[in-house]
């Protein structure tokens, strides 16, 4: 092991600009996560780990090679425009004459994200950075719990600096800069990818106070759009699901969000439960090592979708019925670190349930459960491998909205018995105007426990 030094040029191009560009902004020490943690031995992993979110968020700035696919790609490099900005003149509402650039909004000349956007581990390394100096292909961006500042000036909405230039009218394909830069034909609406790029983590830190209204719906709905962000990002070894999010879980967690649960959180956990696997995701393995409850989206692989507005429940309906939850219990790995890896987890519930019979393709081993079944859709989680013919399948009722009589919607869970009174989960289901269902008298209540 070389704790003395490493020769300048025994290290791979993008760790050589990582150096330059720390000499250039006059600062001593630089941490790198390859360098700084033994990637193939799992004990300092599990050492090092924990220390991720404390690392990152004390770092003075975080130095992201957006376009670097590998260690050898750099990011250094001159850029390649293919439009060259135009300036012209234009007259300021002051009477002052004075001239206007047009250039291309780079972001519309990008079809695919950045390979650094596509990783899992990059999420929390950007969210937790108080300052990000980001290098792209098309501009270089800084970021601070302040502002966002780019090389082509600064993004602003176009619909608000819209009286600073009436005369200027909306284009798809230049955006006009005027003490800083404005995006032409975009909307107002901040989406999560701009928030989490944009302003961090920190930014939302700051709107976190006592006198805050409905806090906890706020912070609820925040994991959850991170959790969306988060799982559409591939990893490099599977078993980093909660590991490469564990820091932002840590920096999150408040009291007002309860336990933290293996990729959830206790409070609202009801509406946090109904994650489901994305439209767009297809069918994967469940993975053959444990790494949370079936109940949490960690225990699959791929993308998945939690959306919630907790908000939205007390206006849906005119009351609601929800399992009771009698308890829950999750067992974290390691004594030291409660975000990482676990290795258990069980709910107590006691609900309205259904029981079926899942039916098993005989050459896959591949259980077969219909998109619809008596007017319930149903998503599976994985690909799960079955030595019976079949299996006692039960839906679990999670949410319940009881509004108008012609209208009524229910979201839950498709389990698998495993013993008496105990399930996992394998899937989600939905239904909307239940009075139209067969099966409101095959609805039993009664206590199960998921593992």
């Amino acid at each position: 092991m070389r704790t003395d030094s490493i020769p300048f040029n025994d290290l791979p191009k993008t760790l050589r600009d990582a150096v330059t560009t720390t000499r250039g902004l006059r600062l001593k020490y630089l941490w790198v996560d390859a360098l700084c943690i033994i990637q193939d031995d799992e004990a300092d992993r599990m050492r090092e780990l924990p220390r991720m979110a404390r690392i990152y968020n004390n770092a003075y700035v975080t130095i992201s090679a957006s376009t670097a696919a590998s260690c050898h790609d750099g990011f250094l490099e001159p850029r390649r425009l293919k439009y060259k900005p135009i300036r012209l003149p234009a007259r300021c509402p002051n009477g002052k004459t004075g001239s206007v650039l047009l250039m291309h909004d780079v972001a519309e000349l990008r079809d695919e994200p950045d390979p650094i956007h596509t990783r899992g581990w990059t999420l929390q390394e950007h969210l937790l950075a108080p300052r990000l100096l980001m290098y792209g292909p098309l501009r270089m961006q800084f970021s601070c719990i302040a502002r966002t500042r780019h090389d082509g000036g600064s993004p602003i909405a176009f619909g608000a600096q819209r009286s600073v230039f009436p005369d200027v009218g909306k284009s798809t394909l230049f955006a006009v800069k005027y003490g800083g830069y404005m995006s032409a034909g975009r909307t107002n609406k901040v989406r999560l990818q701009g928030l989490l790029y944009r302003t961090g983590l920190m930014r939302l830190a700051l709107k976190m106070t006592d006198e805050t209204p409905s806090l906890t719906q706020m912070l609820v709905q925040h994991w959850a759009d991170i959790v969306t962000a988060y799982t559409a990002r591939t990893l490099g070894v599977p078993n980093d699901r909660l590991a490469a999010i564990s820091g932002i879980a840590s920096k999150l967690h408040r009291s007002e969000l309860g336990d933290y649960l293996g990729g959830l959180y206790s409070t609202y956990l009801h509406v946090q439960l109904l994650w489901r696997r994305s439209d767009q995701q297809l069918l994967l393995p469940r993975p053959k090592e444990y790494r949370a409850p079936s109940w949490s989206w960690a225990a699959v692989d791929g993308a998945v979708s939690l959306s919630i507005n907790p908000d939205d429940i007390d206006r849906f309906g005119t009351s609601i019925a929800v399992p009771s939850i009698l308890e829950y219990s999750i067992t974290p790995a390691s004594d030291t670190d409660a975000y990482s890896r676990f290795k258990s987890g069980a709910l107590r519930v006691f609900g309205k349930t259904m029981s079926i019979t899942g039916e098993v393709e005989p050459l896959t081993s591949q259980l077969l459960v219909p998109s619809t079944y008596e007017g319930l859709s149903v998503t599976k989680d994985a690909i799960d491998n079955w030595e019976e013919d079949s299996t006692e399948l039960c839906f679990l009722i999670i949410l319940e909205y009881l509004g108008d009589p012609s209208y009524t919607r229910i979201q839950g869970l498709l389990l698998q018995k495993v013993g008496e009174k105990s399930y996992r989960r394998v899937g989600y289901f939905s239904g909307r105007d239940e009075s139209k269902c067969e099966v409101r008298s095959r609805w039993k209540k009664m206590e199960i426990s998921i593992f």
